[in-house]
């Protein structure tokens, strides 16, 4: 489960504008409330994956001080209704009309891991790595902000440092 939703987890990012993608400054407000829409888009083309696998990807941004995608929400269950986004021209609209129900209320303590586990890895991914927009963080900034940023088990956070400690 946790190889599929990783594997899957940005696919929503196929439909965010290439020019906010790889933009090399800081994006501004509506940029960044666009880019946020990658899970809610990610969620509308993997309507025929496991719905576990779905509940893993939806939490990947959970675990961290500003969540979403479902921050305001109640925590256990996220529906989105009908809405437009409006960016401006340069950006392609992006139109949600289908409605998504997920229920984790039934949702046991494996998926919640593996959603810490996959929040864990891609915040960890996030900072390290090279990006058009800036440098990889050395481990020791990577581990400061990881510590204050991600709100899952830090156990998590300890894992992926004695791997990539290895070499």
């Amino acid at each position: 489960l946790l190889g599929y939703a990783g594997m899957l987890h940005d696919v929503g990012k196929q439909d965010i504008s290439h020019s906010i993608l790889c933009k090399t400054e800081l994006l501004d407000d509506v940029e960044r409330k666009v880019m946020k829409l990658h899970v809610r888009l990610g969620l509308d083309v993997l309507t025929d994956v496991h719905p576990d696998i779905r509940k893993i990807i939806v939490s990947h941004h959970e675990y961290q001080t500003a969540s979403y995608p479902r921050n305001g929400y109640e925590r256990r269950s996220w529906r989105r209704r009908t809405r437009m986004i409006e960016i401006p021209v340069d950006f392609r609209a992006v139109e949600d009309r289908r409605e998504v129900d997920i229920d984790r209320r039934q949702t046991d303590a494996m998926i919640l891991n593996l959603g810490q586990m996959l929040a864990a890895a891609d915040i960890y991914d996030a900072l390290s790595s090279k990006r058009e927009y800036k440098e990889g963080l050395s481990l020791d900034k990577v581990g400061e902000i990881m510590n204050k940023e991600y709100l899952g088990s830090k156990k998590y956070v300890m894992q992926l440092f004695e791997v990539s400690s290895l070499g």
